[in-house]
């Protein structure tokens, strides 16, 4: 992918509202630095697991530009034998067939279940020293919240993977100490070789974990601005209760024993069980609820009662 440090020395250089690129297998409309990007896609070996030919439309319109991906269908399985007959790589050829890159091809050949990959994001976690206790509890909690609120954010069940993945690893920033660590935490992800996730999943993974503390996502931030609104969405989401379930551990002693979701109009009822949850837990929670509140469009509320309180 072309850093999006390239596009601004592009933007620079251009001398042009417009540039229309080529050789890059997915279809963009980007803007960087006030100057517009705009990239067809790819005909024969697109990379967005559809693999129909990619084109982009430009309509001219009382002083504006809109932009089109139109997608079109075409004798797939004639190029696929053509292909298989020529002793093409059977690699090559499934990714055609699939419309995603070589590497992603690569990475699903290896079966790479639910186990392996948490197999591999706790090796990559203990490789960083992280700290056990506290990990796991916000990844208990994080899944939690998914689990209870799959009605409202509709993401998939591999999805909720990705978010225990950067549950378990949103702290292994600290490795190489307090400062920065979010990011640290990102960029140690992304350059891990072992994690059998595919380039987007990797990237999902170390952005939610890179989301968990500190700013909340904006375009102008590395990585994030380059994404397509629908993955800004869905980080948002997932970041969003990594973030409030590290809030809810902020003090690491594992406080919260369990917690039930309540989904009302406007707001999310957060209902802890608890006996140590102070007044000063639940402020630093809320505290952390900003990016979830967003994502949501939602307030969060919190209320505690004692684990041996009956209902």
């Amino acid at each position: 992918d072309t850093p999006r440090k390239r596009f601004a020395e592009l933007a620079k250089t251009a001398d042009a509202d417009i540039v229309l690129c080529g050789h890059t297998h997915e279809f963009f409309d980007k803007s960087i630095n006030h100057v517009r990007f705009i990239n067809p896609g790819s005909v024969g070996r697109p990379f967005d697991s559809d693999p129909r030919a990619s084109y982009a439309i430009l309509e001219a319109k009382n002083g504006q530009l809109t932009v089109y991906n139109k997608r079109l269908g075409y004798n797939v399985n004639k190029v696929l034998r053509k292909m298989k007959k020529e002793k093409f790589p059977e690699d090559m050829i499934q990714s055609v067939k699939e419309g995603k890159s070589l590497d992603d091809v690569k990475q699903q050949s290896g079966g790479a279940n639910e186990k392996t990959i948490i197999a591999e994001v706790l090796k990559l976690a203990r490789s960083c020293d992280y700290e056990q206790k506290h990990s796991h509890q916000v990844t208990k909690l994080a899944l939690k919240i998914f689990d209870q609120l799959k009605d409202l954010h509709k993401l998939d069940s591999h999805r909720r993977i990705l978010l225990q993945s950067a549950s378990l690893l949103h702290d292994i920033g600290w490795v190489k100490g307090r400062v920065r660590h979010h990011k640290t935490s990102r960029d140690i992800i992304l350059k891990s070789f072992s994690l059998p996730l595919t380039k987007e999943e990797k990237l999902i993974v170390a952005m939610v974990a890179r989301y968990h503390r500190r700013a909340l996502p904006k375009d102008s931030h590395k990585y994030y601005g380059e994404l397509s609104v629908r993955k800004k969405e869905e980080i948002n989401k997932l970041a969003g209760m990594l973030r409030l379930a590290d809030g809810l551990d902020r003090s690491h002693v594992n406080a919260v024993k369990n917690l039930k979701c309540l989904v009302k109009a406007e707001k999310i009822i957060l209902e802890i069980s608890s006996n140590d949850f102070s007044d000063w837990d639940q402020e630093l929670a809320l505290k952390k609820s900003n990016l979830f509140q967003d994502a949501f469009k939602r307030n969060v509320h919190i209320t505690v009662r004692k684990v041996n309180e009956k209902k």
